[in-house]
């Protein structure tokens, strides 16, 4: 049979459950199939709920036994609905395709040309194993597109801060109204994707951006903070987080406890600390650096290169030190340059090294290491600023003086 499967996404988990009839008539809900595999694991015992009868008719009735049939004895689908067994290492197998519900929930999307499957799976023993929602294919994806569009403009709502008492008073209520939806969408695009991206026992790269890229830094920030102060007696919430929540603004709480609406609470809060300290890291790459951070790795390198006690160069004709990543990654040309004048040795240079990773600063061996840093060039523009003194910046003309 010609059919591709595929994990759920976050936007198609909802359809996997019956919805309201509008939108069952909006994405073509022919019905949907729920199964249990007996207590052995073994059975395939099903019973079937109309949601569009007169779709469901002999065309899409063949189609779908074949369909299932596929799933459950096809070798190129992995065996997915041959037992409960089968199941259970299906999810173990395929962590994106979790719910991240404590169950081993998970979720697939089969497609032929005309339908769209979604199968919700537990694996757990005295429930239902299978819930299967069938749709026409162009009907769902257009709702799903619908879906994203309504989310995206929700996304651009500016934040809101005040409480709605004040919205109400200042006539602001709409826009009180549309920053709290978007913050409850951040919240749970959050948790879902702490869900999608956590497996093998670690929080993956992409989590952060996933949100970021639809809610942006400031609201996504904000979601973070507003949760660890709504947590502030968990300790499983690092201290250097807890000082950092302390730093960004939240939405005042008012009469309807709205801050708790946007308590990232699904996830294990060990996780949510996790992907809290990868958003802080991330975020911090995007900031440009201060001159106090250029010193401070200046400070750090000077100390490195005068650590050896013989140079520890490949070649062992330089003295090197890694420089931070995270400081490169952050750092402009004319960053560097401040650098370079900061580390007092002629000889220093920044390049790669040969089997090694990163940059390093090298100075050659003959250079004297026991040099302080330079002192920072006084800039141009605080010149400026900076106030006359008594007598100076005065302007005589000859004729003044007589």
């Amino acid at each position: 049979m010609d059919m591709t499967i595929r994990a759920m996404t976050p936007d198609e988990k909802k359809y996997s459950y019956t919805t309201d009839a509008e939108t069952l008539r909006a994405t073509a809900c022919i019905g949907h199939l729920r199964g249990d595999m007996d207590r052995d694991g073994d059975g395939f015992f099903t019973s079937w709920d109309d949601h569009t009868p007169e779709k469901n008719d002999a065309a899409f009735k063949s189609e779908f036994d074949a369909a299932i049939n596929t799933l459950r004895f096809d070798s190129d689908y992995g065996g997915l609905l041959k037992s409960r067994r089968s199941l259970a290492a299906y999810a173990y197998s395929h962590p994106v395709y979790s719910f991240d519900d404590g169950r081993g929930t998970f979720g697939v999307r089969a497609d032929t040309a005309a339908h769209t499957y979604l199968l919700r799976c537990d694996p757990s023993p005295g429930t239902y194993n299978l819930y299967v929602y069938c749709y026409e294919r162009a009907a769902l994806d257009r709702q799903l597109t619908a879906d994203r569009a309504a989310l995206d403009e929700l996304c651009g709502a500016p934040l809101y801060l005040q409480t709605g008492e004040y919205a109400r008073a200042h006539g602001e209520l709409e826009q009180y109204r549309a920053s709290d939806r978007a913050g409850v969408a951040c919240r749970e695009t959050i948790e879902t994707a702490i869900s999608a991206h956590y497996y093998d026992n670690r929080l993956h790269d992409g989590a952060v951006k996933e949100v970021v890229d639809r809610f942006g830094w400031e609201r996504t920030l904000c979601v973070l903070a507003a949760t660890v102060r709504h947590k502030d007696w968990d300790g499983r919430i690092s201290n250097a987080n807890k000082a950092w929540a302390q730093t960004v603004p939240v939405p005042e709480n008012d009469a309807d406890d709205r801050v708790s609406r946007f308590v990232v609470d699904r996830p294990h809060t060990g996780l949510t600390d996790l992907f809290i300290t990868q958003a802080r890291h991330d975020f911090l790459l995007t900031q440009p650096l201060t001159q106090d951070e250029i010193r401070a790795e200046a400070a750090r390198l000077l100390t490195k290169l005068q650590e050896p006690s013989a140079p520890n160069s490949p070649g062992g004709t330089h003295y090197m030190a890694r420089v931070t990543p995270d400081f490169l990654e952050r750092a402009s040309t004319k960053d560097l340059d401040s650098l370079k004048r900061l580390l007092p040795f002629q000889s220093l240079s920044l390049a790669s090294a040969k089997d090694r990773t990163g940059t390093f600063a090298f100075i050659g061996k003959d250079e004297n290491r026991a040099q302080e840093l330079r002192p920072a060039r006084a800039s141009v523009r605080d010149g400026l600023k900076a106030p006359a003194r008594a007598g100076e910046g005065k302007c005589h003309s000859r004729e003044a003086e007589r």
